[in-house]
């Protein structure tokens, strides 16, 4: 299978920089692994995985990589539920 080792991925719904080997959510779609934040992610992917496929999700930047980092910090790395 294309299970992937590297540090970091994004999340291919949310746009979210997940480590691959803590988040414990994967799926592979036409033999490419894709890591997930939360579990609803990960089902809006299975429902419509070629809408996610596409273009690779770039990480946040700016404000909004900002933001990221502080809801990160204070749910101590736990993602808030996206959807």
């Amino acid at each position: 299978m294309g299970w992937s080792l590297r540090k970091h991925t994004i999340d291919p719904v949310c746009g979210k920089r997940i480590d691959p080997v803590k988040s414990g959510i994967a799926a592979v779609h036409k033999g490419r692994s894709f890591f997930f934040c939360c579990s609803e992610c990960w089902a809006a992917f299975q429902s419509a995985p070629s809408q996610y496929t596409g273009a690779p999700v770039t990480p946040p930047k700016g404000w909004w990589e900002r933001y990221v980092k502080r809801v990160a910090k204070s749910t101590g790395g736990k993602p808030p539920a996206c959807h």
